[in-house]
């Protein structure tokens, strides 16, 4: 019989990244001769006496779900915990910036030709300035440079070109109108991006606005209060948005935004890549990190390539220091610091 029992919170945070501590703190935790119980929802229930959100785990419960190769109802339910059980942890999936769109067909959103076409019209350091004093980069692909399945050479060479935008959108039937407005079949080539209403995103929205106007695109920023205000917009269906987010595995992260399993939520533009969702597959799949490496090298270029959504920038982080503050350090690999080294100074 086992005397020492290991309890887990679960149902508190935002799933991927918190599925996988989970998942490797109860294998190691079995491995070592322990019972694990996972709690559903924190304490809550327990408090109140109520132990039928005990669950006892067990190894294959945490590893089977994200090894089974090309199950794609395993894979989306490991995801949907991000869904239905933390709306209000959103908020903490912010930090690469990027314009999604929810695929609207009239606006020509599901022509690669257009989204190719708006990409190419984005000066990205341009709103790098414009939104944050220069103190960022932009990107064309999904993964900021600092993650270490970074590929360089997803950005290398690629660059603003308004004449090939231009051509692009000719191609795909939009030309200008006299009022400099492209439309297509009484169409115009305009329409609203919800973006959070601060200043940093109203300096964004408005840039970019600026840019693509010279090409004959209307995008009409809408701020909206962030947090739960912002993503009820997003989830009500806009033609664009511009969202944020801060997660430290960059590829997890990713997956979620767009994999076709996670729509409609959090991959809220609703778009499905066969070749992106195959290397999703072939990452969580992966046994050795030169598998990892192939397969987030794989994402990155398609992303970049096919434009699920349109990456826009990474910015900066910033530190703010009070000297009274003692004891503090922030560590790359943990989203959520702890606070019991830290002591105030009076």
């Amino acid at each position: 019989m086992k005397e020492d029992t290991l309890a887990i919170l679960v149902g508190g945070g935002p799933a991927p990244g918190i599925n996988g501590v989970i998942a490797s703190a109860t294998i190691e935790a079995a491995n070592s001769g322990l019972r694990v119980l996972g709690l559903y929802d924190g304490y809550r229930h327990i408090a109140r006496g109520d132990t039928s959100h005990v669950t006892e785990l067990a190894i294959d419960d945490v590893s089977r779900i994200l090894s089974s190769p090309g199950d794609e109802k395993a894979l989306r339910a490991a995801w949907e915990g991000w869904h239905t059980i933390a709306p209000p942890m959103r908020k903490d999936y912010q930090r690469f910036v990027e314009l999604s769109n929810k695929g609207a067909t009239e606006l020509g959103f599901d022509d690669l030709k257009v989204r190719h076409a708006i990409s190419l019209a984005i000066d990205r350091e341009g709103l790098v300035q414009a939104a944050v004093g220069g103190h960022g980069r932009g990107t064309w692909g999904p993964l900021p440079e600092w993650d270490p399945m970074y590929e360089a050479a997803v950005d290398a060479g690629r660059k603003k070109d308004a004449v090939q935008a231009d051509r692009l959108l000719n191609e795909a039937g939009w030309v200008r109108s006299a009022g400099g407005v492209r439309e297509k079949a009484g169409q115009r080539l305009e329409f609203e991006c919800v973006i959070q209403d601060d200043d940093v995103h109203r300096r964004l929205g408005y840039a970019l606005a600026g840019q693509l106007g010279h090409i004959g695109i209307s995008l009409l920023p809408r701020p909206v209060q962030p947090f739960k205000e912002f993503y009820s917009a997003v989830e009500a269906g806009p033609a664009s948005f511009i969202n944020k987010w801060l997660w430290q595995d960059a590829m997890d992260a990713i997956i979620g935004f767009s994999a076709s399993w996670c729509r409609p939520f959090p991959n809220a533009q609703k778009s499905s890549v066969p070749e992106l969702d195959a290397a999703y597959h072939a990452w969580v799949r992966a046994t050795s990190h030169q598998e990892m490496k192939e397969a987030a090298s794989r994402a990155q270029h398609v992303v970049a390539d096919r434009l699920p959504y349109i990456p826009l920038l990474t910015p900066d982080d910033v530190w703010v220091v009070d000297r009274r503050v003692h004891g503090y350090q922030p560590y790359p690999a943990t989203l959520y610091p702890f606070y019991h080294s830290v002591w105030i100074e009076h």
